[in-house]
């Protein structure tokens, strides 16, 4: 990239989880201090003067302007194993192990 591109973050940060994590946060007391476990709706980005939505499906990915013909659908076929990965499958696990 460009040795003038930056980036600022002006976003309380929030830690994306569920299960285990959340719950062993919820139950330490951390939240006392201030941390709040909400949803959220999604995440959008700034891009020229407009905002936009960060896809987060296949028929997002294949519609965003935010990506190239060739990033829509390697970002769709993500979507698409991580929507139907099973860890107790090794058939939904294309190879890959995401254990190590």
């Amino acid at each position: 990239g460009k040795s003038r591109d930056y980036n600022v973050d002006l976003v309380s940060k929030f830690l994306m989880g569920n299960g285990k994590l959340v719950k062993m946060l919820q139950k330490t007391g951390v939240t006392k201090y201030g941390t709040e476990f909400t949803l959220i709706d999604g995440s959008y980005v700034q891009h020229k003067n407009k905002v936009y939505k960060v896809p987060v499906t296949e028929r997002e990915a294949l519609s965003s302007s935010l990506m190239g013909i060739l990033e829509k659908r390697r970002a769709a076929k993500f979507f698409a194993y991580a929507q139907d990965y099973d860890e107790h499958n090794p058939a939904t696990q294309k190879g890959y192990d995401l254990k190590t």
